[in-house]
């Protein structure tokens, strides 16, 4: 048996790094304690620096500070980002059959002495929510990629709120 591919590990910025990058570029003393500042997170040395008329920057200067505010300035949201809140028209589908079936089931519990369904029930509600929903999207191609499995997931999920 083959042996896994290694998982990529992401290297974090350090400071070495940081004295790597400097020494690279062989910045003098003051600009490169203004650019450590600034990734630490503070930017005032790096500022004032940058304001005085005194200084003029090469394009290595520069690069290295557009580098900096990009990095270190950017809005990062946290976690993954949200999904987008249109839905595909087979998701839309999938969404509508459950409607219909979660509708139909709690009516069945209702009416029953009891919460519980017998077995098959469930399968049997969602098929027909589907042929329904299926008869007003007659002929579209997106019927295809709706998968009822989806729709059973969704079902035994509850609606979301």
């Amino acid at each position: 048996m083959p042996k896994p591919p290694p998982r990529f590990r992401y290297r974090k910025r350090n400071q070495e790094d940081l004295l790597r990058r400097i020494r690279a570029y062989q910045f003098d003393e003051n600009f490169s304690e203004a650019i450590r500042d600034a990734v630490k997170g503070v930017p005032k040395r790096l500022c004032e620096f940058l304001r005085s008329n005194e200084i003029q920057l090469s394009d290595e200067h520069l690069a290295v500070l557009a580098d900096v505010i990009e990095w270190r300035f950017q809005t990062r949201g946290r976690g993954r980002p949200r999904g987008s809140i249109l839905m595909s028209q087979s998701q839309e589908i999938e969404h509508q059959i459950a409607y219909r079936a979660r509708a139909k089931l709690s009516r069945l519990r209702t009416t029953g002495s009891t919460k519980r369904l017998p077995a098959g029930v469930v399968d049997r509600v969602i098929e027909e929510a589907a042929n329904q929903v299926a008869e007003a999207y007659d002929g579209s191609p997106e019927l295809k990629k709706v998968s009822l499995e989806n729709v059973r997931n969704a079902v035994k999920r509850g609606g979301k709120r």
